[in-house]
């Protein structure tokens, strides 16, 4: 999947994911739940397919619950963990207030497609994240070009 579509959160925190990406998104989910998530590196929430995700919670379930500075991130990305079924695709996606607040999302969202995630942005920090990738690369095309060499 690629793309991003501007959404917009009705009053009880609900959107609808694209059409141009729901057929995609059910066929990788091959029939399991999605999980929606928080990113703590960029605030946006990420849906990903069950099989992506468990890898991602296996590891956070192993951080030590005494680690001052990850186990902070571990309590909030699995607190707000919301699970949807690829049947809700078709209809409205209730995100969870505690997701929502997360993710500073309001009313106007970015659901941006990137591979096998999709990404719910708050419209303004989507737009923030375009200029620093802009940034980077006016200020660091070698950073940029140097990124594709490893691909």
């Amino acid at each position: 999947m690629q793309g991003s579509s501007p959404q917009t959160l009705d009053g009880k925190g609900r959107f609808s994911i694209p059409i141009a990406f729901r057929e995609e998104l059910a066929a990788l989910a091959q029939g399991e739940a999605l999980a929606l998530v928080w990113n703590p590196d960029g605030g946006q929430l990420t849906l990903y397919t069950r099989q992506d995700w468990l890898p991602y919670q296996e590891k956070l379930e192993k951080i030590d619950d005494f680690d001052v500075h990850r186990a902070p991130v571990k309590d909030a990305m699995l607190s707000a963990l919301q699970w949807i079924e690829t049947g809700e695709l078709d209809e409205r996606i209730l995100i969870s207030a505690g997701l929502r607040e997360m993710a500073g999302l309001d009313k106007e969202i970015i659901v941006n497609a990137r591979g096998r995630v999709l990404q719910i942005w708050d419209k303004q920090q989507w737009h923030a994240h375009l200029e620093r990738a802009r940034q980077a690369f006016r200020t660091r095309p070698e950073a940029v070009f140097n990124f594709w060499e490893g691909l």
